[in-house]
């Protein structure tokens, strides 16, 4: 009778994977330090912590998705955050570029119907009431 062996399978993660984790596990570290010093006391008192615990996770979560693979924490694509002055100007260019679509007309028509309306003619009631 021949024996058979199955390779022996190893139950260890990589040490890329291991790494990830220990990133993953300091990024919700961080979240709840950045909640704890939110809720604990006026935010004047706590901004400089704040601030900095804020540059920590986001320098963690931009190194996470490079050793991912520009895959992020969240399991999305990796979008370094946009300051309120470029938050401002995309939502400015997005506001422009639908204008512009709408006054070119967007809607694939040619135009010369009337947008709102129906198209069918309206049938009237063949019934007849009298009192």
């Amino acid at each position: 009778m021949a024996t058979t062996t199955t390779p022996a399978t190893s139950t260890t993660a990589s040490p890329v994977e291991e790494d990830l984790a220990a990133l993953k596990h300091e990024i919700a570290a961080l979240g709840d330090k950045i909640k704890d010093l939110k809720s604990s006391s006026p935010a004047d008192q706590n901004k400089d912590d704040i601030a900095a615990a804020i540059d920590d996770m986001l320098s963690k979560k931009k190194l996470y998705a490079e050793r991912n693979g520009g895959i992020g924490v969240d399991g999305k694509p990796y979008e370094a955050p946009l300051s309120k002055a470029e938050k401002k100007a995309k939502a400015k260019a997005e506001k422009a570029a639908a204008a512009a679509a709408a006054a070119s007309g967007g809607g694939g028509g040619d135009g010369d119907q009337p947008s709102a309306g129906p198209a069918r003619p309206v049938r009237s009631s063949s019934l007849s009431f009298t009192f």
